[in-house]
Parts: C-alpha cells; structure tokens; sequence
C-alpha cells in the first residue's frame, strides 16, 4: 500500500489525470453540477497524488539512490560519504563496517578505478529491509589494463531505521560467468582478515 501510494506508476496517475479530465468535460459541457464538482475533485486528488509521489521517497527509491551513492563515493574516495550510508553493523564477508571502509580504500586505487557504471538495478522491499541487486561496470585507469571494463555482481541489504535507511549487509556475487567456488575464492583473498582490520565472526 505504501509503495502504490508514494511510488506509483506514471502510466496510473496518468489514467487518473484523464478521467478527472473527462469528467470534468462532461460536467461542464452538460451544465451538470454534480459531475462538474466530481471531475474537479478527481483531478485535483490525481495531481495531489502525483505531487506527493514526486516529493515523497519510498525506502526503495532511497536504497537505489543510495547504493548509486555509495559505489560513486568508493570510486571517488570519499570515506564520509560512505560511512554515511553504512551501519554501524554492516558487513561484507569478513569485514565490518571499517573493513569495509579500508577496503575501499586499498582495492580502488590497487585496481586503478575510475569510474564505474551501475546496470540492472533491481530493488525489493522486504518489510524491515530492502535488497538491491545490481550489476556494476569498472572502468580501469589506462596504466592498469587499457580500455577494460570489469563486470561485477553485488548485492545490498538496506536495513530500515526508525528515521532512516542503512546497508546492513554487502554481499559479493560474482564477475561475469563465474561460480560459486569463485566467489569464495574473492571473498577470502580481498575481504578477510588480510586487510588487518576487525573481522566479523564466521555465524554473522
């Protein structure tokens, strides 16, 4: 119910704009009160209904921006940035919320990262969380490997605060066509202990 009063499709409140149109229309070319004061009172709620769905964001649409943040601020370098959008609980494989933070720190530049390109973004709201899926493209700095683009599979698992909205979890799903045995393999020689920073406990 949330979702459709706050994120509703354009399609939706464009049909409700129509007929508060139409019946306004009628209403006045029949000289018909009634069905004048309707038609007024349907476009009015329609465009009311669009204003706040503009205005208003839904814990998805805070989840996608901000996952788009938080990957723009690990390429740039800003650790404040970042650390706004994690939890003080949030994890990646091995790693806290500082793990997380150093890693960023050490694999940008390491990999020389300039940029990357968020495609298939895809969000679910769970009722406590939201999950967003999505695929990320790394372009490489020229003195690392020239003109290539690294495609990554992540996943976000927002937590919902009472006044707010942060990633609880991160998790690495893959690069391309790759298995699950690599995954393990990535998670361990990039987010582990190695980075001598506080590890999670393996039940987390």
């Amino acid at each position: 119910m949330f979702e459709l009063l706050f994120n509703p499709s354009y399609v939706v409140v464009g049909l409700a704009l129509l007929a508060g149109v139409t019946i306004l229309y009628f209403g006045l070319t029949q000289l018909r009160r009634r069905l004048t004061g309707a038609g007024w009172g349907v476009l009015l709620l329609a465009l009311a209904w669009g204003a706040t769905a503009y205005l208003v964001e839904t814990p998805r649409e805070t989840a996608s921006r901000g996952t788009r943040e938080f990957v723009a601020a690990v390429v740039s370098g800003d650790a404040a940035a970042q650390a706004r959008w994690l939890s003080p609980e949030a994890s990646l494989s091995h790693l806290t919320k500082d793990g997380i933070l150093e890693a960023a720190r050490i694999y940008v530049p390491q990999y020389g990262i300039k940029s990357t390109t968020i495609l298939g973004l895809e969000s679910t709201d769970g009722g406590e969380t939201v999950t967003v899926n999505f695929r990320c493209w790394a372009d490489l700095a020229p003195d690392s490997k020239p003109g290539q683009k690294i495609p990554t599979d992540w996943r976000f698992t927002w937590f919902k605060y009472d006044r707010e909205i942060l990633i609880q979890r991160i998790d690495y799903l893959g690069m391309g066509n790759g298995t699950s045995s690599d995954v393990d393999r990535f998670n361990e020689q990039h987010f582990s202990q190695s980075l001598n920073v506080p590890a999670t406990s393996k039940g987390r």
